[in-house]
């Protein structure tokens, strides 16, 4: 069965005022790698992706227009299985996680094309497959595997041209996005096992650990009773 993506896009619901719910699919997802691969240093690397971005500056590093994201982990990867999951409509692979399956479909709500580039281990080898997802098709365009010269592995999820709808109603400011997706993934950020998970605007340096931040708002916010 094939599956015609711009028809399933639009039965997925994805209201404007949640323009960054793709980016949390985005992050869980690599969470759930990082737990696949039984990797015990986790990391997550989470890019804001501005327009104008000659306009950065040391003490405005929030000015631009965010256009996009890209998040980066050292999870399991797009394995076969994973692969052949993700080309899979409404798939039950992760239903156990209480995964339904549509989470990818809102990258293309929100976003005009997802670019996906990951190395993966396969029988002690190492290999890169590559492909674009677009709201065309099944979806699937210049997919690729290769055999890959890194060591270590590596993904990373490009959510490229977020739509003007959700642009106008998605946060700017880094540390806004910051304390939202901390609210969102709190049963993960409250885990001894969750990955570093470091949040920048991309090219201005400006990083923020977001584990370090969960720590500070969750000592600020609590409250000791005597019983």
């Amino acid at each position: 069965m094939k599956t015609d993506v711009v028809g399933r896009i639009k039965n997925v619901s994805l209201a404007a005022s949640k323009p960054l719910l793709p980016l949390y699919e985005a992050v869980v997802n690599s969470i759930q790698a990082i737990e696949d691969a039984g990797e015990t240093n986790g990391h997550i690397e989470i890019a804001i992706l501005r327009d104008n971005e000659h306009l950065f500056g040391e003490q405005e590093p929030d000015i631009g227009e965010i256009v996009g994201f890209e998040v980066i982990d050292n999870g399991i990867g797009f394995n076969d299985d994973n692969y052949h999951a993700f080309e899979t409509s409404d798939t039950t692979y992760k239903a156990k996680r209480g995964g339904k399956g549509i989470g990818r479909f809102m990258w293309l709500v929100a976003f005009e094309r997802v670019e996906v580039l990951s190395h993966f281990e396969k029988d002690g080898k190492m290999f890169c497959r590559q492909f674009d997802f677009i709201p065309e098709g099944d979806g699937i365009r210049n997919m690729d595997v290769v055999s890959s010269t890194e060591t270590k592995r590596r993904t990373s999820i490009r959510l490229i041209g977020l739509r003007t709808k959700y642009q106008q109603q998605c946060p700017k400011k880094r540390d806004t996005i910051a304390t939202h997706m901390i609210e969102h993934c709190l049963e993960h950020f409250i885990r001894a096992d969750c990955p570093e998970i470091m949040l920048e605007n991309h090219g201005t340096g400006d990083r923020l650990n977001l584990n370090n931040q969960f720590e500070h708002e969750m000592a600020m916010q609590s409250k000791r009773d005597q019983v």
